[in-house]
């Protein structure tokens, strides 16, 4: 299974969760009016500053993704990446089904086709670092 290296699978990991925390920080706007519906004022604000919000925390994750792939090495990486990467996972999962009980991208549905590809390579590397969780290291 050597297309399931734990360290490249975290490093893609993470640069995909910093960069697309940045572009959500940068076009913070049109993600709140496209999720949201048709804002004004202090509502327009407050849905940026969520947006935004929701960005830097990303980032963090992703940042955090990438520096525990540099940094860390065989069982230990595995472990920690599976658990942060799981957790990040799940913390969006958790703040899309909390925020669509609220209104979150009600009019315009979820974009799956944005969705799914962010999932997909979350997913395969969870199980990248799942799958070297036990391994003896060389």
């Amino acid at each position: 299974m050597r297309y399931l290296n734990t360290r490249i699978w975290m490093l893609i990991v993470g640069a995909l969760s910093t960069l697309g925390a940045l572009v959500n920080i940068i076009a913070a706007e049109t993600v709140a009016v496209d999720a949201w519906g048709n804002l004004a004022g202090r509502e327009l604000d407050i849905a940026v500053g969520l947006e935004q919000l929701w960005g830097l925390w990303f980032i963090t994750s992703g940042v955090a993704i990438l520096l525990l792939a540099l940094l860390t090495h065989g069982i230990s990486q595995a472990r920690t990446g599976a658990v942060v990467i799981g957790l990040t996972f799940v913390g969006q999962f958790v703040a899309f089904s909390t925020l669509g009980s609220k209104g979150y991208l009600e009019e315009s549905g979820a974009p799956i086709e944005q969705i799914l590809p962010f999932a997909a390579i979350y997913l395969i590397g969870f199980i990248a670092c799942v799958k070297g969780w036990n391994e003896k290291t060389k």
